[in-house]
């Protein structure tokens, strides 16, 4: 009888780390019950008894029968990937385990059940929120965005930002929004006339929440924003971004102040810094 099969065997016994690999060229194939599970090296009946009998059968030297003993009994542990070992039942659960989450749709979806939300649900402004940040931080055009912002503009952080965006356009999920961070006909106006142009037509009709990013980089740019003044104060009266606290910019009664009752302290005025509280929610 030729003893090539044995042969084979050796050779894969020796190169692969996975036993059961080196089984599937074993002249014991055939003879030994299929594996529980086809991947796993796991059998029902005891194979050095299956072993002991071929070798009776076959003549081969004394080392080879020390290996084909070895590597049938190695054929019998279960491990995992780097080895340790693992019972059959842990062996089902790892490999059946692994379910992919699926894909986020839009700002109105909700989150996936095992994604942790974004903020603190008990947070007054951004809690009622938390989903639809989650979707926004997973869009990486917008995050990539937004980190550009932040790094540009020293002192911006990615909560003011969405803080800005969550009080005028509720982050863009307010249908009666113009656009993220309401940015209106007259500053636009402004903006083209700098050399700042944005279409705001188009940017209306948007519901790419990155070019309302874009658009709003372009709006401060045009105000020499450095980041060191808060957001919303720039959102709203950019003329006053370098003023002091208590300057007033809308009076109590004026029709900036009737439009906006949010921005006004107990006096009834807007000033700079009860614009600033409405916009960081302190």
């Amino acid at each position: 009888m030729s003893k090539v099969p044995y042969l084979a065997y050796l050779k894969a016994l020796r190169e692969s780390p996975n036993k059961r690999s080196a089984v599937q060229a074993s002249p014991t194939k055939g003879i030994v019950e299929k594996p529980v599970k086809a991947d796993l090296a796991v059998y029902e009946k005891d194979q050095d008894e299956i072993t002991a009998d071929l070798i009776n059968k076959v003549k081969l030297d004394e080392e080879t029968m020390m290996m084909l003993q070895e590597g049938q009994r190695s054929n019998k542990a279960l491990t995992t990937d780097d080895g340790t070992p693992i019972t059959l039942d842990e062996a089902n659960e790892a490999m059946e385990g692994d379910v992919p989450t699926p894909p986020s749709g839009g700002l109105m979806s909700p989150a996936a059940e095992d994604t942790p939300p974004s903020v603190d649900s008990e947070d007054p402004v951004l809690g009622p929120f938390q989903n639809t940040i989650s979707i926004l931080k997973d869009d990486t055009a917008f995050m990539t965005q937004l980190s550009s912002m932040t790094e540009k503009y020293p002192g911006l952080t990615e909560r003011e930002i969405f803080m800005v965006a969550a009080k005028e356009s509720s982050l863009l999920t307010n249908p009666e929004a113009d656009n993220m961070f309401e940015i209106k006909p007259v500053a636009a106006d402004d903006m083209n006339k700098e050399g700042f142009a944005i279409d705001l037509k188009k940017l209306n009709a948007s519901k790419n929440p990155t070019d309302h990013l874009k658009a709003l980089e372009k709006y401060l740019d045009r105000w020499g924003y450095d980041g060191k003044a808060p957001l919303g104060l720039v959102i709203a009266a950019p003329g006053f971004r370098n003023s002091s606290p208590d300057t007033v910019v809308y009076e109590a009664g004026s029709k900036e102040a009737k439009a906006n009752p949010g921005w006004l302290d107990s006096s009834g005025n807007a000033t700079v810094a009860s614009i600033t509280e409405f916009y960081r929610g302190q």
